[in-house]
């Protein structure tokens, strides 16, 4: 198996590892209980959520892939569940990983539909106007941090570590 590869599918078993402790004690990757959700490019399965996993140095432009993500269940005519991409970043040995190193990515509209206002779970939202490129990570500075970047389609962008938080 290639390096990249297996960094992709140790981070879904972390992410699927995470969502059962605490209490998602179905969650299980794609891969291993439905190919055809894999395809979909939807990688955890039994959450009330789809999730798209990224890890590696790969850059994700993060609207695009949502947006096909969303075409594909709504093509299926799937009960719909919040989108988004969890985004895990490799961390050197011996560093400590810290809330800003893993980032969730969801459309804006699709995080007001299902968990209502981000004001409602966020001490401080930030807008950006910046690019796909941006460093979410060097702007969010605590846990409670969220950012929208304002372009046609609005993404919200946040840590992995509050969304586990948020759906205890």
């Amino acid at each position: 198996m290639s390096n990249s590869r297996r960094i992709g599918h140790d981070a879904e078993r972390r992410v699927v590892n995470d969502l059962k402790s605490i209490g998602y004690k179905k969650a299980a990757t794609t891969r291993f209980v439905n190919r055809y959700m894999d395809a979909l490019k939807i990688d955890i399965a039994n959450v009330p959520f789809y999730i798209q996993v990224k890890a590696g140095k790969q850059h994700v432009t993060p609207i695009p892939l949502l947006k096909q993500i969303e075409a594909n269940v709504l093509n299926e005519e799937w009960e719909m569940h919040p989108i988004l991409i969890v985004r895990i970043y490799k961390i050197n040995p011996g560093k400590r990983r810290k809330f800003n190193d893993d980032l969730v990515f969801i459309l804006t509209k699709n995080f007001k539909k299902f968990f209502g206002e981000p004001g409602k779970y966020f001490e401080k939202v930030m807008y950006s106007k910046g690019k796909y490129n941006t460093n979410y990570r060097k702007l969010l500075t605590s846990i409670d941090d969220c950012i929208i970047r304002e372009t046609e389609d609005e993404l919200l962008v946040f840590s992995y570590r509050k969304f586990l938080n948020m759906i205890r």
